[in-house]
Order: structure tokens, then C-alpha cells, then sequence
């Protein structure tokens, strides 16, 4: 004979909460809650905007700086810049000197032992003459006294120079030019030259030295 087995639950039915969510103080916790992220979240940003106002002040500090200093380089490299006049008189100076090398290059191909080959009124002018101008016709008597110049220049500027230089070499010293004509040359920029020039009176015994020397002041034409 089977027995039947019945179990009895002799324990309360559990019953599940129920939540209430308009209850008071849920809706005051979720408030608090909900502030409480919103300030959280204020203060992330302005941490944030502040941060981001610190690097730009930062950047546009040094873009001024930079501009300051680059306008103070420029007033620098302002200052340092050669004088127009200084730069032209420099480069009369090197057209001198490569004329005066080639010269002298020239002289040492015509006579080896350097002794030049022309007189000493010759030499004068050759070693003064700037580039640029070149003589067509050269005349002076002897002692020198007296002489003519005919030529062409690609600028007239460069005639007082070589005349000015010209009255400062020992053959010519004294020397002064009383005429000066110029004719400027038709198709190009040269200007044609004629002068006369002739020794001042109070230079005369300035000769006396140098007649012992036969290969001084001997006069000829070109």
C-alpha cells in the first residue's frame, strides 16, 4: 500500500516591495542627485574654459612677443644697411683697382724686368684712368707744361674723378684743367670728352727734380 506524502508550506507568502517613485523622498533624492551631476558637470567646464582661456592668453602672448621681435630685427637689419654713397664710392674703388691690376698685368707682359715702357706721364695716367673710359687722343709737351684729352666715358661722372686723381700723381702734380667740353654720343649712353689742362705757375720748381731722369716727362700723343 503506497503513502502519500503532502508537503505543507507552513511558511508567510513573500510579497514583493513595490516601489514608490512619486514618493516624497524619492523625488527629493533624485533632485539632489541631479543637481549634484549638473554642478559637477559646471565646474568640469570651467575648469575646462579656463584652461583653454590660460593656453590662448599663453599663445597670443608669444605671437606679440614674436612680432616685437621681428619688427626690432627688421629697425636692426634697417640700421645696417651700407650708405647708397658708401657703396658707390666702393665699387669706383674696385673698378680702380681691377683696371689698375689688369695695368699692371699688362706692363708685366710688355716689359719683364717691370720697368713700364712709356714715360713717367704715361705711367701716370695709365695707372688712374678708371674703367669705364678710355683715351682716343693724348698730347702733352715736354717738360710738361701743357696737355690735351680726348676720349670716351659710359659715365661723365667718372671725368672729374680721373682728373681730380690725375692732379695728385707726381708728373701731373699741380696740373689743372681749364676746359672741360662733353658730347653725349648718339645710340648709347657714352659721352665724348675733350680737354685742356696746363701746369700752375707755382709748381715749376716741382720739374727741376726730375729733369735728370730722361725717362721722365717726354711728350707724344695717342
Amino acid at each position: 500500500m503506497s503513502m502519500l506524502k503532502q508537503r505543507i508550506n507552513l511558511l508567510p507568502e513573500r510579497v514583493a516591495p513595490k516601489t514608490d517613485w512619486l514618493s516624497f523622498d524619492y523625488v527629493i533624492r533624485a533632485c539632489v542627485a541631479i543637481v549634484l551631476v549638473a554642478v559637477l558637470w559646471a565646474a568640469w567646464m570651467y575648469w575646462m574654459d579656463m584652461k583653454t582661456t590660460a593656453e590662448l592668453d599663453a599663445v597670443t602672448l608669444r605671437a606679440h612677443t614674436l612680432e616685437q621681435q621681428v619688427k626690432e630685427a627688421e629697425e636692426a637689419i634697417g640700421l645696417l644697411k651700407p650708405d647708397a654713397q658708401l657703396l658707390q664710392r666702393q665699387a669706383r674703388l674696385e673698378q680702380r683697382l681691377r683696371t689698375k691690376q689688369r695695368l699692371m698685368t699688362l706692363l708685366s707682359h710688355i716689359s719683364p724686368d717691370r720697368h713700364p715702357g712709356f714715360s713717367t706721364a704715361m705711367h701716370d695716367v695709365a695707372a688712374t684712368i678708371p674703367e669705364g673710359m678710355w683715351l682716343t687722343r693724348l698730347a702733352f709737351d715736354n717738360p710738361l707744361q701743357a696737355a690735351d684729352f680726348s676720349g670716351v666715358t659710359t659715365e661723365a661722372s667718372l671725368m672729374p674723378v680721373f682728373f681730380s686723381e690725375l692732379s695728385l700723381m707726381p708728373s701731373f702734380r699741380g696740373f689743372n684743367i681749364n676746359t672741360l667740353a662733353t658730347t653725349a654720343l648718339e645710340g648709347s649712353n657714352n659721352h665724348q670728352f675733350d680737354a685742356a689742362g696746363s701746369r700752375l705757375a707755382d709748381s715749376d720748381e716741382q720739374l727741376t727734380s726730375d729733369k735728370s731722369n730722361p725717362d721722365t716727362l717726354t711728350g707724344g700723343s695717342q
